[in-house]
Order: C-alpha cells, then structure tokens, then sequence
C-alpha cells in the first residue's frame, strides 16, 4: 500500500522532464529557422534612394519587389527548381537552376515543321519550296515564269497597247512592255488621243461704233455701210496651224487672230463676202474649218 504512491510520484517527474526535454527541442528548432532567416540575409544598397542596410539582424528597410529597387542581391535572380532554397544548407537539398531548354534543331537532311523534325520527300516541302539535295529551299522562277501551286507557270499576257499618264505602252505575250510613244494630246482606252479641231473663243474687241464682245468666229461690223465706206473684220482661232481671211475686194489676212481692234477692209463699194481659213493639227478632224460672212452697201437712189 505505501509503494503505489511512491511509484505514482517517479511518473510524474519522468513525465515533467519529457515535456521540459521537448520544449528545448522546440526552442533549439525555432533558433536554427531564425538563424537562417537573419543571418543569411545579404545587404543592399538603393539606387534610386540614398540610403543601406548593411546589417543582418534587428530592423531593416524592406526591399521593393523585382525589377525595382531596393533589392537584395540576388532577389532578382531567375528562380532555382526547387522552393526551399532556405533550407538548402541546413537539409543538403541541391536548389540548382534549370538551364533553359536548348533551341530545337533537326539532324542534316531533316527540317522542322510544325514542331516535327521531318525528311523532305518529294511533295513534302512546305509551299514555295522546293526540294534540292535532301534539303527544301525557297524557290525562285525565272523571268517570264510566276510560282503557283509550288509550280514554275509561264506568265502569259494578251498582247496589247495600254496607256499609263500620257504615254502608250505596248505589251508582249511574255507581259514585256515597252514605250511607245508620249501622246501630245493625250493617251486613253490604248491609243493616243487625237488632236483637236480649231475652236473659236471670244473676246473683247474695240470698234469706231462702240466697243463689243467678239465671238471669235469671222465678224464684220458694220455689216451695212455706204458705199465707198470701209468696215472691221474680226477672228480669233485656237489649234489652228494657220489661218486667211479673204475678200470679194482684194483684202487678204493671215494669222489666228485679227486682234483685239480687228483688220479694216478696203473700201467697200458692193455686197463683199470675206472668208476665213484655217488648217487643222495633223491628226486632228476634219483637217481644215472654213467661215464666211457678207458686208452690204446701202442703196443709192437718184432722181429723174
């Protein structure tokens, strides 16, 4: 009876000192961890702030994240295979980086296509290759010739005349083309456009009896004079090689123009008719124009 309670108190101590050896364990353990988290902490110096933290322990400025700076050495760095670089030393755990994955490259004679290293064979080729010596290499044709479906084809054209601007160009079967001409008059649907036939334009035009607008084409004022009296002729032509105005009374021009006062005929003493002339540009439709117009003489009366 007086055993139980000694063996009773043995218990209770042994069981005291487990809890006692297990609580050192706990603050050895939690020692080691502090240890590595502190002491193994290398300094820093800010670039973008004049400031350091040099020491390992106690307060510290924490470091901005990656890119930016602050930041500790090798903070930045390209992160190891494994995530318990912290524990590396203390358990032996190798935290070697990855290289990166070297370049994909095929054995000679193959190429890599759609991510598979393949052997060209005739029809294989990726298109606009061809295969040569084992290998595919772009493919080139030779003038005159357009690739298409992987295949060399004759380029052919309709032969004919094409304008570009004012200049006429002539195409070949083989698409060839080559100048022909610089139309003057200019160039439209494959040929040179012809020239233009003379026109008349208008003008102002001075007159004893009063100033007047000219249409250009042959004039006389006054139509109607006394005999013996003279009057003005008057024209004014544009894409004309050359002009004549004639007269029933001997009067003869020449020129584009009479000018802004006219030419004065001759006196008139009957009905005189006056005629202009005028050849066309070469080319130009219908080659020449021809006006006339009368001049008449009022009649005299006399008694008997």
């Amino acid at each position: 009876m007086n055993a139980s309670p000694r063996w009773h108190t043995k218990l209770h101590h042994i069981s005291q000192a487990k809890k006692f050896i297990l609580l050192v364990c706990v603050v050895i353990v939690a020692a080691v961890f502090l240890s590595l988290s502190s002491g193994s902490r290398n300094p820093f110096v800010s670039k973008e702030v004049t400031f350091a933290d040099p020491s390992a322990h106690g307060l510290s400025i924490v470091p901005a994240s990656c890119p930016s700076t602050p930041h500790y050495s090798g903070q930045c760095d390209r992160p190891p295979a494994c995530d318990v670089s912290s524990l590396a030393s203390l358990f032996g755990i190798d935290c070697t980086y990855l290289p990166d994955p070297p370049p994909q490259t095929c054995p000679t004679g193959q190429f890599l296509w759609n991510g598979v290293c393949t052997t060209p064979t005739p029809g294989s080729c990726p298109s606009g290759y061809i295969l040569q010596g084992g290998m595919c290499v772009a493919q080139t044709c030779p003038a005159g010739y357009s690739l298409q479906g992987g295949q060399c084809v004759v380029i052919s054209c309709s032969a004919r005349y094409q304008c570009s601007g004012n200049d006429l160009y002539y195409m070949n079967a083989a698409c060839n083309t080559a100048l022909v001409q610089t139309c003057s008059w200019g160039c439209s649907a494959g040929g040179c456009l012809p020239p233009p036939p003379p026109s008349f334009v208008a003008f102002g035009a001075t007159n004893p009896k009063g100033n007047f607008s000219a249409t250009g084409h042959l004039q006389v004022k006054p139509t109607l004079l006394r005999n013996g009296d003279t009057t003005q002729v008057y024209w004014n032509v544009i894409n004309a090689t050359g002009c004549t105005v004639t007269g029933d009374n001997g009067d003869s021009w020449s020129g584009a123009s009479s000018g802004a006062a006219g030419q004065t005929s001759a006196a008139i003493t009957g009905l005189t008719r006056f005629t202009l002339t005028c050849a066309s540009i070469p080319g130009a439709t219908p080659p020449s124009v021809t006006e006339s117009t009368s001049v008449k003489v009022i009649p005299s009366f006399q008694e008997i």
